[in-house]
């Protein structure tokens, strides 16, 4: 078992415990779930290298740029929310004083 990664040794106790369940009807070895699991590795990698690539690098004017936009849009949400909270407090107060006849 040595040289086996501990994710494939997890992945294959699921396995295991699924099978026990009645779940499943094959049983892979746990040498194909460790490959399995270098293969995922090695092609995320792959993946992220490529992405890398065609982005490029990222500066913090990028990242600052990000914050402040999410920034803003939660501030302009939170602004619309607490604006309409508001209005409808305001409908509502004034329904009670028309069903106590205190409108003007």
């Amino acid at each position: 078992m040595a040289g086996i990664h501990p994710a494939s040794t997890g992945a294959y106790a699921q396995y295991e415990a699924a099978k026990a369940a009645g779940r499943s009807s094959r049983r892979p070895s746990l040498e194909w779930f460790s490959e399995r699991h270098k293969r995922r590795a090695a092609e995320r990698e792959r993946r992220l290298a490529e992405a890398r690539a065609a982005r490029g690098p990222v500066g913090h004017e990028a990242v600052d740029a990000a914050c402040e936009r999410i920034r803003a849009e939660a501030a302009t949400a939170t602004e619309a929310a607490r604006n309409g909270g508001e209005r409808a407090d305001i409908a509502r107060w004034n329904a009670e004083a028309l069903a106590r006849g205190e409108a003007r």
